[in-house]
């Protein structure tokens, strides 16, 4: 099957496009066309792939206009489109099967909906004994950056390192410029998805402050869970009920209540233990997305052959 996977509006190497949909068709032995913005984000694509550059979405009738281009070019010769931004919806191939994926709209005839899901180790690259927590993912006023720079600050003067693996908003960047010059954590920007998971190994705690309530637990929190990362989350509803369920983290009801939480951990090594095992076994059991991506290929191509 030849598949031609489309973003504008996505890094080139998300986790959920490039490290699990894309990864699970090349192993199924598919080729794969990737139309995605790696000029803008300074990306070389994976070799196997056939990459094609496109503007990102920010300019975007640059973009739909490029789009279109590289569709008319590249989508004739393709069993099925993969589109992961609506917006580019206007400007899909009409002769080619095009499906939405999931995470980008409502669910329809024509979208793939593949689930919330992270691959997950054998066993975790380390144990949590580092003295530091990490935060994966955006960094955003609605997901709680404020109070993960507040935290960092009261544990820096403990020797507790705070490490920020993701982008951030345009409102976030100059807090945590501000605070890396004070030396209270570090801000690494983006990381491309398997490098991370490398580096939030060994941490003491994973943190997840959203301000709001979600469908469902955040990707981090499961990738947490996945790599033996013992989970501190503000009590949004589908976090506090999994990890209330699983028994893999701490639910906190303010800053002071998380620097209780780490200071806790930090000093329980069997505790710390507890949660990983816990979190890590159940990630193995239900999150795993070596599981589902068989699924999520025989569903392309099922879709293809209709």
């Amino acid at each position: 099957m030849r598949v031609c996977v489309c973003t504008a509006g996505q890094h080139p190497e998300d986790a959920r496009i490039l490290h699990r949909q894309i990864r699970a068709l090349l192993d199924a032995g598919h080729q794969v066309t990737y139309l995605a913005p790696f000029r803008a984000h300074n990306v070389t694509p994976w070799p196997g792939l056939t990459p094609v550059d496109v503007p990102r979405l920010s300019d975007r009738f640059r973009a739909l206009r490029l789009v279109r281009r590289a569709f008319n070019e590249h989508a004739p010769h393709a069993d099925l489109v993969l589109l992961h931004d609506p917006e580019l919806g206007v400007v899909a191939p009409r002769r080619v099967p095009v499906v939405m994926d999931g995470r980008s709209t409502r669910r329809a005839a024509g979208t793939v909906d593949s689930p919330t899901l992270t691959p997950v180790p054998p066993t975790p690259l380390r144990s949590p004994d580092d003295r530091r927590v990490v935060h994966l993912g955006r960094l955003s006023l609605d997901g709680g950056a404020e109070e993960i720079i507040e935290l960092a600050d009261l544990l820096s003067g403990q020797g507790v390192a705070t490490e920020l693996i993701g982008p951030a908003d345009e409102a976030v960047r100059p807090l945590l410029r501000d605070a890396q010059r004070r030396g209270v954590l570090r801000w690494y920007g983006y990381v491309p998805n398997d490098r991370a998971l490398r580096i939030i190994s060994g941490a003491s705690a994973g943190l997840s402050f959203p301000r709001t309530a979600r469908g469902e637990a955040p990707t981090r929190v499961l990738e947490y869970m996945a790599h033996g990362v013992p989970v501190i989350s503000t009590p949004e509803p589908s976090t506090a009920f999994l990890l209330e369920e699983i028994g893999s983290g701490l639910i906190v009801r303010d800053v002071a209540h998380a620097h209780a939480a780490v200071t806790r951990l930090l000093g329980n090594a069997s505790e710390r233990a507890d949660l990983a095992k816990r979190g890590h076994e159940a990630a193995g059991r239900r999150f795993d997305w070596a599981d589902e991506a068989p699924r999520f290929v025989a569903g392309l191509e099922a879709l293809a052959r209709a």
